[in-house]
């Protein structure tokens, strides 16, 4: 296939730190401290406050990767907000390593919160986790022949490996990176090292196909589903997972020296939520089967859901 677009890489994360604590904060929406901080009216989400370890911080992001309307539409919008509790340069295991800060219930029914940053504090429980289970228990139950698009170090294989071995799943992986392709070829799984876009398989090769955590990096995302829909048999399903933008919560000293330990620059193209997603599958022959946006009460990734039409 020729003219893809040449990639254009971006940030994927942005980080708050914390300079001001606010002592004896009212979270009321009818005397809300927010008010008095001029942050009630204020239409931006460059300030949040956050309630760590009992006290009310005010947390600010100086991010020139994302402009207010991206940054008001991760955190107002979708409600995502993360600190980092890891003390390590880098995100690496998201389970462990952040605490999600999600909307207070004081904040969610406050006539001021349409332009009001709002009050985060910890989760109740991990939304992450939850979507982790309901993932193995997905790709547990699979058979048949399966794409997994983007599969990187194949995490998930483990919960596929009965049914691999006794032949009821046929996985095959596509992945640019050649290391990938390498481990998951000591698996046993047969890897085309290149891009989705590219890939060249007969119509109706596959019964199921999976992209989890790597839409944001194909080159051209409607060119890319329209090889899964070509590859896909018709009652075929497609099952789209990923992320957008990352706010962290992090001191000062974790913001800098994340910066200056970054490596392999900007690997994402773009960090979509679903309705991007949602208009390309509108124009392929799907039906969308199920559709999980990203919301205060979910995690930082959506979910979508496809079957293939005859």
């Amino acid at each position: 296939m020729t003219g893809l677009p040449t990639p254009q890489g971006r940030s994927n994360s942005f980080d708050y730190v914390p300079f001001r604590a606010v002592d004896g904060f009212v979270l009321d929406p009818a005397c809300c401290t927010a008010r008095g901080l001029g942050l009630a009216g204020a239409s931006s989400s460059r300030v949040v406050i956050c309630r760590l370890g009992g006290r009310f911080v005010l947390a600010r992001t100086g991010t020139g990767d994302f402009d207010d309307a991206e940054i008001r539409h991760v955190v107002h919008g979708c409600g995502q907000l993360y600190r980092d509790v890891s003390g390590k340069p880098s995100i690496d295991d998201f389970a462990r390593d952040v605490v999600q800060l999600v909307r207070s219930d004081a904040c969610r029914g406050c006539p001021d919160l349409p332009t009001c940053c709002g009050c985060h504090e910890p989760a109740p429980r991990s939304y992450f986790l939850e979507d982790e289970a309901w993932l193995r228990s997905f790709i547990a139950a699979l058979a048949g022949d399966v794409l997994d698009v983007g599969l990187g170090q194949v995490p998930y294989l483990a919960d596929a490996g009965a049914a691999i071995q006794e032949g009821v799943l046929r996985l095959r992986g596509i992945d640019p990176d050649p290391a990938a392709a390498r481990a998951a070829g000591a698996l046993g799984v047969p890897v085309h090292v290149g891009e989705v876009e590219t890939f060249d398989a007969p119509a109706g090769s596959f019964d199921h196909a999976v992209a989890i955590r790597s839409l944001n990096h194909f080159r051209d995302p409607g060119r890319a589903l329209a090889v899964l829909a070509h590859v896909l048999r018709p009652g075929g399903t497609l099952t789209l997972i990923e992320s957008l933008a990352l706010p962290l919560v992090r001191t000062r000293r974790q913001a800098e020296l994340s910066h200056q330990t970054a490596a392999g620059g900007f690997q994402h193209l773009r960090n979509w939520d679903s309705t991007p997603v949602l208009a390309l599958l509108a124009d392929l022959p799907f039906q969308v089967t199920r559709h999980r946006p990203i919301g205060p009460d979910t995690c930082d990734q959506w979910i979508v859901q496809a079957r293939r039409r005859a």
